[in-house]
């Protein structure tokens, strides 16, 4: 496996030294000197501080800082041309006649040589070098008190196979349903002991990189060689558990914060920046981010959300379910098909319904779940065993909007409908309903939806309309007719036995 991975890995650098990849000469006679050629990357600050940018190359893993703050991100480049994070960028710089050192950049600087697609989330092997800093020499000790077998054990297990439950190599297999997985044939652990860095305030998430490269340099392993680096460092005055480049190679980590979140949350940032969002108990109804208990992209020891699962290509949507939009469910009182939705532990095939409410603004993703399988942890949860609802912003619900990095699509968490329950949507001008589980592992609902103009008292309830049965309906004279308008005990029994109160 490790000779597959060092042909693939000169097989892509061959790859990048040619056509649309290849690094631009500077024209005869140009003063400039090229500082540094690859993606724009962002590395953003759980904590609340400002996120850092910097020029990623893909070839040999290493980054130049542009610095922190939106201020140090370059919007356009010498031609006009707007930069997004993850564009291909070229920057050059005037050196001193001096010091050979570049000054600050402008938008002359930048050359944006292209703007390629997103990086795959699907089918991805990785190779990972974990590297545990850990010098106690310095002015505030970077004493790291995780041991070597400590993350070994976290990432694959006590048999290092990647099976045990927990682990997180089983655990971004399970949610990513087998999309994403770890190699740990050829996963290494290095301790490595780092030149100090500031520790009177927080160091920069590069300058961290750069120490602990050298260090792995230092004792004959070269982080280049493999597909992700993942810095465990102790980092005193920094707010964050763990970071990582969105698109790019590094993850950095506390060794305090090896669970079953943030780990997974981090190595997903390679391919997906966002975050999600929630109201909380104390936030008056505005939702907050990293606040959405329902994924590891917020703060849930939980799979992602189908927005999330949508975006990285690991879900696909229920059958006619991918872009419900007026012209599909047109006004009450007839309700859609049902979609018949599997949890997501299950699977991500026909697992979500994308509500595209073009009537008002606002999408809206429908998902079960279940704490089974890699959910285990979601058991106790309110919405646990119930159709969870969250909404993006429409604008910038680009499918897949994996591809944009720059604009956040802002998944968040609206609510959920138990089992055999009605629920209206005032917002969308919508009423959801859910029937009971189904199949052999009571892990499938039934899903109706109604799109009302004026009142949901256009849209079934779930009354019986009598306490006997309904006699049989005579021959329908007007076929139209009969097929928009429902039959209320028809639904009913389609939805099973009513167990929640209407919302």
């Amino acid at each position: 496996m490790r000779s597959f991975s060092l042909l693939l890995s000169s097989a892509l650098a061959l790859a990048l030294l040619s056509g649309a990849w290849a690094q631009r000469v500077i024209p005869p006679g140009q003063a400039k000197k090229l500082l540094a050629q690859g993606f724009l990357s962002a590395v953003d600050d759980p904590s609340g501080g400002e996120t850092e940018y910097a020029i990623t190359d893909p070839k040999g893993h290493k980054s130049h800082s542009l610095g922190k703050g939106i201020a140090r991100k370059p919007k356009r480049d010498k031609a006009g041309n707007a930069l997004e994070v993850g564009d291909y960028i070229s920057a050059y710089c005037n050196p001193d006649a001096n010091t050979g050192q570049c000054s600050s950049l402008t938008e002359s600087d930048f050359d944006l040589i292209n703007r390629p697609a997103p990086p795959t989330a699907t089918g991805v092997v990785q190779r990972v070098l974990v590297l545990l800093g850990n010098n106690p020499n310095c002015n505030v000790p970077l004493r790291n008190e995780t041991s070597l077998e400590y993350l070994r054990v976290r990432y694959f297990g006590a048999d290092n196979s990647g099976t045990d439950p927990g682990c997180i190599a089983r655990q971004i297999e399970e949610c990513s349903y087998g999309n994403l997985r770890i190699n740990s044939a050829a996963t290494d652990f290095f301790m490595v002991t780092p030149e100090c860095w500031a520790t009177d305030v927080c160091a920069g998430y590069y300058d961290i990189d750069a120490r602990m490269r050298a260090a792995a340099l230092a004792i004959g392993v070269d982080p280049s060689a493999y597909e992700r680096v993942h810095h465990v460092v102790n980092a005193p005055n920094c707010g964050w558990s763990g970071a990582a480049q969105t698109p790019g190679t590094i993850v950095w980590l506390r060794g305090w914060a090896m669970d079953g979140l943030t780990p997974l949350h981090e190595m997903t940032h390679h391919y997906y920046r966002w975050h999600g969002w929630a109201a909380t108990a104390t936030s008056a109804g505005v939702s907050v981010e990293y606040k959405d208990g329902s994924s590891y992209m917020g703060n849930g020891y939980v799979c992602p959300s189908a927005p999330q699962l949508a975006n990285l290509q690991w879900a696909s949507p229920a059958v006619g379910g991918g872009a419900v939009n007026s012209a599909v469910l047109p006004p009450g009182p007839a309700t859609s098909a049902p979609f018949m939705l599997p949890a997501t532990y299950m699977t991500g095939a026909g697992a979500y319904v994308r509500v595209l409410p073009d009537w008002v603004p606002g999408n809206l993703y429908l998902e079960v779940r279940r704490s089974m399988g890699a959910d285990w942890r979601m058991a106790g949860k309110p919405w646990d065993g119930s159709v969870i609802i969250h909404d993006v912003r429409a604008d910038y619900d680009l499918f897949p909007n994996v591809a944009n990095f720059s604009r956040d699509h802002r998944s968040n968490f609206t609510g959920f409908v138990p089992p055999n329950t009605r629920k209206v949507m005032p917002a969308q001008m919508l009423v959801i309903y859910v029937g009971s589980f189904q199949g052999d592992k009571a892990s499938v609902l039934p899903v109706y939806l109604c799109r009302y103009a004026g009142s949901d008292a256009e849209c079934p309830t779930l009354s019986d309309p009598s306490p006997t049965p309904s006699p049989s309906p005579s021959p329908c004279k007007n076929p139209k007719a009969c097929k928009d308008k429902p039959n209320k005990r028809n639904l009913r029994n389609l939805l099973g036995r009513r167990t929640a109160p209407e919302a």
